[in-house]
């Protein structure tokens, strides 16, 4: 590989350097000795051009008598051997220049080599940084793309289950205003049949009167003329008072009974004012009450007032569930149910135990709910189940509005709270109640409520049952 020119300038640059100086000191010489024609037009700079030393280079090639000049008074110790050699053209002064432009060569290739393998390096290290940073970047990336996704899913999670919410919140404030509507409705009437109630009551105290005004004056009527009968006439008045009152009661248990449904209603729309709403439905009630004892005062008859004896507290009778039913039958169980305003309580594990004793008590409490959901539903009765526990009357399983459900108190049994609750309620509401425990049959018994068993409630499901067979 023979040397470019660039690189064996590079090995003579000293000779040629010290030619220039040769020359300049010339020109400063007395006599002065003139440089080269080539070289006064390099030697005039103070900063000499590019080209310069190939300038130089040309003129020792042409000119021997400068060459050796410059190599007499340039000290060649201080020269290298290539520079040298270029001064003397001694034999084999070629070679020797080019071997070392080929060293030089060499050396910058190495060079070359050693700044491109240490730029690779460097450029691998960068590359490999910067794989790292984006492969950091990418995993990040990922990473907030599934936690975006998580997001995404539980926001549309959300969203569905809040568009299920205000559905169920919408049909439950539905069925409280027509609950409310009924409500009223059924004040109306009740305000009707006690002002209907009132004018018969009066006109009974009026056609006594008359009767007996009557009675007194019989003897004076003309043997012609047939005297009227006061005591049909009075006992037709009688019998339109009494059922009109019958009437206003039955109209005051619908409107307790719905007063009761729309208290459940609020209750469960809004459980923070839990109570509030029964109050005030007992509240209505006893308005009611006060209403019709106010009747009671208004034109009742002196006798009439004197079949109650002044102070006794009404007393609440079992309800009787009409002609051609046995007692203890499906039917029966059926009628009893159906009553307008009856409130059943079951005594909750002493029911399950014997209608689904093998299951586990979560279970047992789920399958008695689930049953009495499609009883209350059928029948429209409103059931009250309780369970023997120590959470405080928090509900034992989800249920239905008509079925509601508490566990006692800690140390308190499901049966005293029955025994308890029956014996609180207005004597006016009729009461049933399905539990197989003496002491519990026998405590409601004595405050008027019906009696049913688990057995009952089995055959109801099941759907018939012997016309024979007693509870």
């Amino acid at each position: 590989m023979s040397p470019g020119p660039s690189s064996e300038d590079r090995v003579v640059r000293p000779a040629l350097e010290a030619a220039l100086a040769v020359a300049e000191a010339g020109m400063n010489e007395d006599p002065q000795r003139r440089p080269p024609r080539g070289l006064q037009a390099v030697l005039g700079f103070h900063k000499r051009p590019s080209t310069a030393l190939t300038a130089v280079k040309r003129v020792l090639d042409r000119d021997d008598e400068f060459r050796e000049l410059v190599a007499e008074r340039t000290d060649t110790t201080a020269l290298s051997s290539a520079a040298e050699a270029f001064l003397r053209r001694d034999e084999g002064w070629r070679d020797v220049v080019t071997q070392a432009a080929r060293v030089l060569e060499d050396a910058a290739a190495d060079d070359r080599e050693r700044d491109a393998e240490r730029s690779a390096l460097e450029l691998a290290a960068e590359l490999r940084t910067r794989a790292e940073v984006a492969e950091a970047a990418r995993t990040a990336g990922e990473a907030e793309l599934k936690r975006l996704g998580d997001v995404e899913r539980r926001l549309a999670d959300a969203m569905t289950r809040s568009a299920e919410l205000a559905s169920a919140n919408e049909a439950l404030f539905e069925e409280r205003r027509r609950a409310v509507r009924e409500l009223a409705d059924e004040r109306r009437r009740l305000g009707e049949r006690t002002a209907e109630v009132r004018e018969l009551r009066l006109a009974l105290a009026e056609a006594e009167r008359l009767s007996d005004v009557a009675s007194q004056r019989g003897n004076d009527q003309s043997a012609g003329t047939p005297p009227d009968d006061p005591a049909a006439d009075l006992e037709q008045q009688r019998e339109r008072a009494d059922h009109a009152e019958a009437v206003g009661r039955s109209t005051a248990q619908e409107v307790q009974r719905l007063a009761l449904e729309l208290a459940a209603l609020a209750e469960h729309l809004n459980p923070d004012s839990a109570g509030k709403p029964a109050a005030a439905a007992t509240d209505d009630a006893a308005v009611t009450d006060n209403a019709a004892a106010s009747d009671d005062a208004v034109g009742r008859p002196a006798d009439a007032g004197a079949r109650r004896s002044p102070g006794a507290s009404p007393r609440r009778r079992p309800v009787r569930v009409g002609r051609g039913l046995r007692e203890g039958t499906t039917a029966a169980t059926r009628a009893l149910l159906e009553t307008p305003g009856l409130v059943m309580w079951v005594d909750g594990y002493n029911v399950t135990m014997a209608l689904w004793g093998d299951l586990a008590l979560p279970a047992q409490r789920e399958a008695l709910v689930r049953s009495l959901s499609g009883v209350a539903t059928a029948c429209g009765t409103h059931i009250r189940v309780v369970f023997d526990g120590d959470t405080g009357g928090a509900p034992a399983v989800t249920a239905p509005l008509r079925v509601r459900v508490t566990f006692t108190e800690a140390g308190v049994e499901a049966d005293d709270d029955i025994i308890d609750e029956v014996a609180a309620t207005d004597p006016s509401i009729p009461v049933a109640v399905m539990s197989a425990d003496r002491r519990v049959r026998d405590g409601v018994s004595a405050c008027g409520a019906n009696l049913l068993s688990p057995n009952d409630l089995r055959d109801l499901l099941s759907g018939a049952r012997p016309s024979g067979a007693g509870s």
